[in-house]
């Protein structure tokens, strides 16, 4: 019981930590030429219609992501350092739901090393601190698999399904490379089909 009780306070302090690490020094560094564009399609002073002319000129990527930043700005106030915020948030928030994923590949014996990785992870933690597309991204990739694994798993049921088509088609609209992984569930499938079944 001591042992239980002491693994779950080192999971839930690593997790703390990890979103620390995600809000500090959050804006230390000047914004560069992506996150001034971003900043500029999804501008509150742009009707809609206009930020997406905008956004079709310049950017290369899916509106979505403006979509989400520029509903952001709207909730709450236009400040340069505050669209880092919602990166912050969301991975933050992937930091919440990886556990979820642990759960359905059965690696709750050691969770605590994934979430240190997930936690400490340079990469993970510079993108969330850039007011871009990227940790947004990561959370619609790592609920993506996690539902994926579920439908996978047998747990069928019709709210599995909803929720895993919905995310999916959130990460896919969001950056053409997670078109990566409905291609990976794709082959995954098609494997298991052909060696497997």
């Amino acid at each position: 019981m001591t042992f239980l009780l002491r693994n779950k306070t080192i999971f839930f302090l690593i997790i703390f930590i990890g979103i620390i690490f995600r809000f500090y020094n959050l804006n230390f560094d000047d914004l560069w030429y992506d996150e001034i564009i971003t900043l500029w399609v999804a501008s509150p002073e742009h009707t809609w219609k206009e930020s997406f002319e905008i956004h079709n000129k310049i950017e290369l990527n899916s509106f979505i992501y403006h979509f989400f930043l520029k509903f952001f700005f709207n909730i709450f106030e236009y400040n340069e350092h505050l669209g880092r915020y919602l990166s912050a948030t969301f991975g933050s928030a992937s930091l919440l739901i990886i556990p979820m994923l642990l759960k359905e590949l059965k690696l709750n014996n050691i969770r605590n090393f994934f979430i240190f990785l997930f936690s400490f992870n340079i990469f993970l933690i510079s993108f969330s601190q850039e007011a871009r597309l990227y940790s947004i991204l990561f959370f619609f990739s790592i609920l993506s698999f996690t539902y994926f694994l579920k439908i996978f798993n047998k747990k069928k049921k019709i709210s599995s399904h909803l929720v895993f088509i919905l995310v999916t088609t959130i990460a896919v609209i969001l950056h053409p490379f997670a078109l990566i992984i409905l291609f990976s569930y794709c082959l995954f499938l098609l494997l298991k089909y052909l060696y497997f079944s």
